[in-house]
């Protein structure tokens, strides 16, 4: 006949021991809930705290009124973010760009009886500083970055004559002015930045749409500009 021994759940030893079985399983309930918590909160926050881009830009701009204005340009864009939150941040961006030098020689065909040839030089510069807001997963893990921002400021648009040659007043008028424009700036854009290192990205390319308001008085620049920008160069996170 085996022996079964009771046991006395009512006894002083067994209800210290339940007692301390309880509060053992709550205290490890509460560590794992606090671990859990502490490493969502460090996950939430390992992100890049900021990103500088330097690097080569290419505009495309357009006289507005007059198509007869259509050049590339070619220069620098350069950019700071500092970032709130893992998806969002607050950017500064500049950029200057100037077409090609180009030469005009041409005899006009009116107002113009000694047939005097008219020759000069022209460069256009197009330049923007503007600030605003971007978006992107700016965790520290993934490779691939792309990103979508909405800038706004100043825009600069000039106009730069040189080498003028004209015989007579009269013919001189066909010859385009000097001009400096400054106008509202909006640039709306996209872009695919790709990690190398921790701190090193390249940025494989930012398209924008570049919108600089015109002149409210008749002049070189009257229309503004409406225009495309792509921009490509190296991200650097800290």
């Amino acid at each position: 006949m085996k022996f079964t021994p009771m046991i006395d759940y009512a006894s002083p030893t067994f209800i210290k021991r339940n007692h301390f079985m309880k509060r053992f399983s709550l205290a490890v309930a509460f560590v794992a809930i606090l671990s859990a918590f502490v490493s969502a909160q460090k996950a939430a926050n390992d992100y890049d705290k900021g990103e500088v881009f330097v690097g080569y830009s290419s505009h495309v701009y357009v006289d507005d009124p007059c198509p007869c204005v259509s050049v590339t340009e070619r220069g620098f864009d350069t950019s700071g973010v500092y970032n709130f939150h893992r998806y969002w941040g607050v950017k500064a961006d500049a950029s200057v760009t100037a077409s090609g030098t180009v030469s005009q020689s041409f005899v006009p065909g009116f107002g113009n009886p000694t047939n005097a040839p008219v020759s000069y030089k022209q460069r256009i510069y197009v330049s923007t500083f503007t600030a605003g807001v971007q978006l992107k997963n700016n965790s520290k893990g993934g490779r691939f970055k792309p990103f979508a921002h909405a800038l706004f400021g100043v825009g600069r648009l000039q106009s730069k004559v040189t080498d003028i040659s004209c015989t007579t007043p009269n013919n001189c008028t066909y010859v385009p002015p000097n001009v400096v424009h400054n106008g509202f700036a909006v640039i709306l854009g996209v872009g695919l930045d790709i990690n190398v290192s921790k701190r090193i990205a390249v940025r494989a390319a930012q398209l924008d749409l570049s919108g600089i308001t015109g002149s409210p008085s008749p002049s070189y620049f009257s229309g503004g500009s409406n225009d495309f920008r792509f921009a490509a160069g190296v991200v650097f996170k800290f």
